[in-house]
């Protein structure tokens, strides 16, 4: 398996969007059945137009979860579930906010500043977003 940390390789890109393919093809056999699917993930605009294509004809909504750069950074200090030193991950996390934090998104896209808000809050706040009233 390729680590994107502490570099971005050829065969990381390779993998990672295998990965997102995988999880479409799993999304999409659960949405037949009839589950409201949920995808987590970390991705550019661009990997994005991948779930534009696979979803189209069901109801899709793109979601952006973006905390101001310290409580990311705090977070993962404060990762309790991962088997190694949270702290390489500290440079792609800022190399990835400061990539969000200065696109301008889509409309399709919903923006939740989480840095305040809970699990729960999060979720009320994105079911009272654009993305979910008719």
């Amino acid at each position: 398996m390729a680590h994107p940390v502490p570099t971005l390789t050829p065969e990381f890109g390779r993998q990672y969007r295998l990965s997102l393919e995988a999880g479409v093809l799993l999304a999409r056999l659960y949405a037949g059945a009839g589950f409201v699917v949920a995808i987590d993930n970390v991705v550019s605009a661009d990997d994005a137009r991948v779930f534009d294509v696979a979803f189209d004809g069901y109801p899709f909504h793109k979601i952006l979860l973006l905390p101001r750069l310290e409580t990311a950074l705090e977070r993962n200090r404060t990762h309790s579930n991962k088997a190694f030193d949270t702290s390489i991950l500290e440079d792609v996390i800022k190399r990835i906010h400061f990539e969000h934090a200065g696109q301008t998104l889509e409309d399709d896209w919903t923006l939740v500043e989480t840095s305040e808000l809970s699990l729960e809050q999060t979720v009320d706040k994105i079911l009272e977003s654009k993305a979910f009233i008719s």
